[in-house]
């Protein structure tokens, strides 16, 4: 055999070689891009309703901030909102163009269902509007998106929950 084929049957077999590792980081990056969209999600998804346990522990309402509407009525409306807790988030739900978040809280008050339901959806409206303010998530048409992604919350107080959209 001559050196030239010798370097052509190499050059090919590099090509090969080259083809398959690329091959695998394309079928690897969407899995990871994934990971990191739904972890992205999570992150401030629990950080806001953290924020909402928090401002409705501490009972002091704002009020030169709309985005604190919601709960300023929780406050002003239910004696013992300050034993509302965050339990935690999780994803229900998700297709390509849209993901349903489970936003858990718990109380140890004597409320009614209704009046569950009115927490919850106040509870879920402040965290529509505290992630809008943050960078990847929009409001379109009342929806909440993040990154052209439609985010659905499910919101649970109690026994009670509301979908915010």
């Amino acid at each position: 055999m001559s050196g030239s084929n010798l370097r052509g049957q190499t050059s090919v077999e590099m090509l090969f070689i080259l083809s398959i590792i690329l091959l695998g980081v394309l079928l690897l990056i969407p899995t990871h891009l994934q990971g990191s969209y739904d972890s992205a999600v999570l992150v401030s998804v629990r950080g806001a309703a953290s924020d909402a346990e928090a401002y409705l522990r501490v009972g002091v309402m704002v009020l030169d901030d709309p985005i604190y509407v919601p709960l300023n009525e929780v406050i002003q409306n239910y004696s013992d909102s300050a034993r509302i807790r965050f339990i935690g988030a999780a994803i229900r739900n998700e297709t390509g163009q849209s993901m349903a978040v489970l936003v858990d809280f718990e109380h140890d008050t004597s409320i009614s269902p209704a009046d569950e339901y009115r927490i919850a959806g106040a509870l879920g409206e402040f965290i529509k509007n505290r992630l809008a303010a943050q960078p990847g998530f929009s409001i379109k048409s009342g929806n909440l998106y993040y990154e052209g992604r439609r985010v659905i919350l499910n919101v649970s107080v109690g026994e009670s929950w509301a979908v915010v959209p």
